[in-house]
């Protein structure tokens, strides 16, 4: 049954590279706009701090300057008020731009040049010339050698008035050269500010806070620095810087999103640049993830294939990496099953046909149990494939009973056939020779000669044994077979010496050399004599341990059972022969047969 996905590996891999992709551009993104915003931060409030600096050295300069031709009218007019000090005065009070009239006492310089300029009238001079006077005005600032400034207002134009109580002389001047480095900034709103608090120049558009603006500059112990404040509830960047020559600061304010335009503009490019990259990223994860997915869905389907019993297709090998080689895996792995399948059938035809050949060769094996006038027999017989080399035969043939024990070389279907052949053979001769069929010899060299006409290089060792039912007589021949057990009964315990190996009568192996002769030999068979017949599978039998059962244990065994009874004594070794091996298979064709007579 198909199984039910989740996640497709590609979708893994998309969002994996989202992942990867989007948390290094984000940190990257934050890491390199908060460096930049520090660092134009610094840019930006040491170049706030500069452009105030710049205008405070420049008010300072000409403050400083019209302070010092203002002490220095009246030094000179302090000396003597003859007339020839005033023209000296006068041209002092035309040396500077902004002056526009001097008074003292009874003294009225005026600098006609500027009154000009600034168009004013002689109504407008009477009433400066009155408020010179007027000790009620406020000064707004105070210099070091007690220079006091005042303001005045006229048809909305500004004018500061410098007085020295002292000396009862005042100097008014015109705003324009003050206001001049002020608004050359188009960028900052600069404005000179009294020490309180109390008195900016020149009035803007923004109404500041004036009452935060003091509170700053009054509680603040640093002459120049920058701050961030917040007016009207927007947050500004402000710098200032105190004038030497008089009690004004001079004061620099810019909105903040304004002096960071840059930073935010190069936030807002780098979060662009970073989603171009990330859908790069996307598009190019999409193209990798289906490269790299194309041949694992190929392969998928293969495999889905080969579940439904399709072993013919083949996935197409596109990579040199770890992909394709799965895919070859995966293709040797059909080619293999393919292979596999085949072979299967081929060997399930053959145990078909073996298994034939067992149920055949099974119908060539007498019963395990023989039992006659005089002789009674019992046999075992087990192969160790699915057919056998060993084949033995007992049959009554008149008033003898002939016993044929066979061991063809190895074991398996060759082996089963030759003794199907040899089973064939003696059936036909025992069918053709019924009443002559009384010599062990000639059996064999007919035997023999019937397996050496099949050129199968395939050989038999054999022992026949022709028993006379009357007269317990018992012709045999050996064709190289292995040495059968022949013992007379005892009234006392079996030793080893009582087991006479039948070592005389040897032939050649049958199949070897057509025309071979065997000889032959014959014993009397007393009452209660046994003879035990076997193959060599039965002394190389192994247990777990590679130990073979070999004759010793065997002879051990047969001298234990002896005083039993035919069929037990059968028993009673083959147990003892499999409790030796265990559960190790033989690794030969097992065969035994016990032989006693009875009369």
């Amino acid at each position: 049954m198909r199984k039910r996905f989740g996640l497709t590996l590609k979708i893994k891999i998309i969002f994996l590279l989202i992942l990867l992709l989007g948390s290094s551009l984000a940190f990257f993104t934050s890491f390199s706009v908060n460096l930049f915003k520090k660092d134009k931060a610094a840019y930006i409030y040491e170049t706030s701090l500069s452009t105030t600096e710049t205008i405070q050295g420049r008010l300072d300069q000409y403050l400083a300057k019209t302070a010092r031709d203002f002490q220095l009218i009246d030094n000179i007019l302090s000396t003597s008020l003859s007339k020839d000090k005033k023209p000296i005065a006068h041209q002092v009070l035309l040396s500077n731009q902004e002056s526009i009239i001097y008074s003292r006492d009874n003294v009225f310089l005026k600098n006609k040049k500027n009154i000009d300029s600034q168009r004013l009238t002689e109504e407008q001079l009477n009433d400066f010339r009155s408020l010179l006077k007027n000790d009620d005005l406020k000064a707004i600032s105070k210099s070091s050698n007690g220079i006091e400034i005042k303001v005045l207002t006229s048809n909305n134009q500004t004018y500061f008035l410098l007085t020295n109580k002292r000396n009862r002389s005042a100097l008014l001047i015109n705003s324009s050269q003050i206001l001049i480095p002020i608004e050359e900034s188009k960028i900052y709103d600069s404005k000179l500010v009294s020490v309180k608090g109390n008195f900016s120049f020149p009035k803007s558009a923004t109404n500041y806070d004036m009452g935060t603006i003091s509170d700053i500059l009054s509680t603040s112990s640093i002459t120049k620095t920058v701050k961030e404040s917040i007016f009207n509830g927007e947050k500004y960047l402000l710098s200032y810087s105190k004038l030497r020559s008089f009690d004004f600061y001079i004061i620099s304010l810019i909105k903040h999103n304004k002096a960071f335009k840059a930073a935010t503009f190069l936030s807002r490019k780098s979060l662009y640049f970073g989603i171009i990259v990330l859908a790069s990223g996307i598009i190019l994860g999409v193209f990798f993830s289906r490269s790299l997915t194309k041949p694992l869905e190929s392969l998928y389907h293969q495999t889905l294939k080969v579940a439904a019993g399709d072993f013919e297709g083949k996935v197409v090998i596109s990579s040199r990496d770890e992909i394709g080689s799965l895919s070859h895996s995966f293709n040797f792995m059909t080619s293999e099953i393919l292979r596999y399948m085949t072979e299967m059938k081929e060997k399930v035809r053959l145990e078909n046909e073996v298994a034939v050949a067992q149920l055949v060769q099974k119908s060539f094996f007498p019963p395990l149990t023989y039992d006659s006038k005089r002789i009674e027999l019992s046999a075992f017989y087990t192969p160790a494939s699915e057919c056998g080399g060993d084949w033995f035969h007992v049959t009554n043939l008149t008033k003898k009973t002939i016993i044929i024990m066979a061991d063809a070389t190895g074991h398996g279907v060759p082996a089963a056939l030759l003794t199907a052949a040899i089973y064939t053979a003696f059936n036909s001769l025992a069918e053709l020779h019924k009443e002559s069929l009384t010599s062990s010899r000639e059996l064999l060299e007919n035997i023999n000669n019937i397996i050496c006409t099949m050129e199968t290089n395939l050989y038999l060792t054999s022992f026949v044994a022709i028993i006379d039912e009357e007269t317990g007589e018992m012709v045999y021949s050996n064709a190289s077979h292995m040495e059968p057990f022949l013992i007379h009964r005892s009234e006392s315990k079996y030793t080893k010496a009582d087991l006479i190996p039948i070592i005389d009568a040897k032939g050649p192996r049958l199949g070897h050399k057509r025309n071979s002769k065997f000889p032959e030999n014959k014993i009397q068979l007393l009452s209660g004599d046994t003879m035990v017949i076997l193959t060599d599978g039965v002394f190389e039998s192994t247990n777990n341990e590679g130990q073979q059962y070999g004759q010793r244990s065997f002879i051990k065994s047969l001298c234990n059972h002896l005083e039993k009874p035919t069929i037990e004594l059968q028993n009673s070794l083959i147990s003892d022969l499999k409790d030796f091996c265990k559960d190790h298979p033989y690794d030969d064709d097992v065969t035994l047969m016990v032989v006693r007579d009875k009369s």
